[in-house]
């Protein structure tokens, strides 16, 4: 081992990505990195606390230039971040008055009560031959050595996601609920291991790994083809639509950094402070089946090693019948064939022979082609016969893997389908067109199909409306709204005219959707048909 030489990353990938059908500018996610300082982190501010993509994109920002945090110092190095964090809220809230933004007496209230933002946080940084990790909440890390998992932090399966986690709040009184774990994990040197791959992932994305991973599939394999930002929104885009294994609608941060020359040494994890002190403590990973490290094997020299086996034809074959009838025949003649085959180390001298020496080699001889060769024969068509079903078998479940793997791959390059409505168009009801709810667009709009017929497309839109456009609707449902006719539907939360969607015909219902970050307006799904 050598202590001098230093660890050397890359960082294959960053990016993030926003909620289906809203735009990046509404993420709450945010990543940055230094790689001067080998400082990599990302952040999942939570969507229904107060500006948390500000105090999310702080946390990120400060930490890759001064990552000197741990469990004795962590609420003051929060401060500076709060102190920043609340100047530029305060700074939205001037830019609001000053635009005659209504929003600005939401953001005026939300500082009186001190609302506060939350987000989740993971930092990295790469020191000699040392990861050490500053984490709080369900944003996870995941380590693969080759393309093999073999640790996770925090959470360690995807049934350990809930709706509370643990994070870091804009003001000192939020942070009395979650602490954050400091870990450092020695990196050994070896030139010849397989890479290290440190996957950082936000909420969305660190559950589908785990779902992956859980199920025995391969997903390092595919993160690592992604290249490019539209890459990596096709991803995410054909993962929510997956109909195996389905990603959560959310704001999504990926970020892979590749470790050469290393390999995680079988001495456990340790926290920061235990490390100082040399205590080990119990690995956070936990495994289905216990693995011998690579110590454990090399010392088990008494034993010998089977060869290890990599092919899938050759793992096909030991799992067919053919392996176990040729060793059962082996055995069932065994005492046949001892009759005229003297043992190999027989040292017996009390036996004598009761015929001549060389009349007894005759007879054996003869005794021997009686049986021998139409024995040989039918061993010859039974192994001849069993290799023929084997290959016959072996060339059915290749068949049936390619198809389920094709069948997969179709799954996966699953894309929902989009259109364009041109300004002017009229919105409809049904597929009847008989009532009008929208008589005219107001700007041409990117929707989402739903359906199609042979006349009509139906489609959908996530839409904005101001609270001061909004009935009291004693019939509606917990997650309904009514809105007044002849006001503006926007496609974003602003009084923009060229955000405007269209104006109803009507008072209508539509079913309101989770949106936080600015409390004067709501969010909501519009559905309608227009004519092809």
């Amino acid at each position: 081992m050598q202590s001098d030489h230093k660890v050397s990353v890359i960082r294959r990938f960053s990016y993030r990505t926003h909620k289906e059908m809203e735009t990046i500018s509404g993420c709450q996610d945010n990543f940055s990195y230094n790689e001067a300082k080998n400082c990599f982190a990302i952040a999942d501010g939570a969507t229904q606390s107060f500006y948390s993509s500000i105090w999310s994109k702080l946390l990120v920002d400060y930490f890759c230039e001064n990552p000197e945090i741990d469990q004795n110092n962590w609420q003051e190095w929060l401060k500076p971040i709060q102190k920043e964090w609340l100047k530029e809220v305060k700074a939205e809230l001037e830019k609001a008055k000053s635009g005659n933004n209504p929003a600005w007496i939401e953001i005026y209230n939300g500082l009186e009560h001190s609302k506060s933002a939350t987000s989740t946080f993971i930092g990295l940084q790469f020191i000699e031959n040392q990861a050490k990790i500053s984490i709080v909440g369900d944003s996870c890390l995941f380590i693969f050595q080759g393309n093999q998992l073999i640790q996770t932090y925090l959470l360690q399966k995807s049934a350990d996601f809930n709706n509370r986690p643990g994070y870091f709040g804009s003001y000192p009184k939020n942070n009395n609920d979650y602490k954050p774990e400091f870990l450092d994990i020695p990196l050994k040197y070896e030139q010849d291991s397989d890479k290290l791959y440190f996957v950082l992932a936000t909420d969305a994305l660190a559950e589908y790994i785990f779902k992956y991973t859980e199920q025995q599939r391969d997903i390092l394999t595919a993160l690592l083809t992604i290249n490019s930002e539209q890459e990596f929104e096709n991803f995410v885009k054909s993962a929510r639509h997956d109909d195996t294994i389905k990603m959560k609608n959310d704001d999504v941060t990926l970020m892979i950094l590749e470790v050469r020359d290393r390999e995680i040494p079988s001495s456990p994890t340790q926290t920061r402070k235990e490390n100082q002190k040399n205590t080990p403590i119990i690995s956070p990973l936990s495994y289905e089946t216990e693995q011998p490290s690579k110590e454990d094997q090399n010392n088990s020299s008494s034993v010998e090693k089977e060869p290890e086996d990599n092919t899938s034809d050759q793992k096909l074959q030991d799992t067919s019948g053919f392996a176990k009838i040729s060793s059962n025949l082996q055995t069932l003649l065994q005492p046949l064939l001892s009759l005229f085959m003297p043992p190999r180390n027989s040292t017996s001298s009390t036996s004598q022979p009761t015929k001549d020496p060389v009349i007894k080699r005759i007879d054996g001889i003869r005794n021997i082609l009686f049986v021998f060769i139409p024995l040989n024969i039918f061993l010859s068509a039974t192994t001849l016969y069993f290799i023929s079903q084997t290959d016959n078998k072996i060339n059915s479940i290749k068949t049936e893997q390619s198809s389920n793997s094709n069948s997969s791959s179709q799954v996966t390059e699953y894309k929902p389908k989009y259109m364009n409505l041109k300004k002017g168009n009229q919105i409809y009801k049904d597929q009847d067109f008989q009532e009008i709810i929208i008589p005219a667009l107001s700007d041409s709009s990117q929707v989402l199909i739903l359906e199609e017929g042979e006349e009509w497309i139906k489609f959908q839109i996530d839409l904005y409306a101001n609270q001061a456009i909004l009935n009291e609707c004693y019939t509606c449902a917990r997650d309904e709204i009514e809105i007044k006719p002849k006001t503006n539907l926007r496609t974003l939360a602003s009084e923009s005219e060229r955000d405007v969607f269209g104006q109803l015909s009507e008072p209508s219902k539509f079913k309101k959707l989770e949106f936080d970050s600015l409390p004067n307006w709501s969010k909501f799904t519009f559905v309608g048909y227009v004519k092809k």
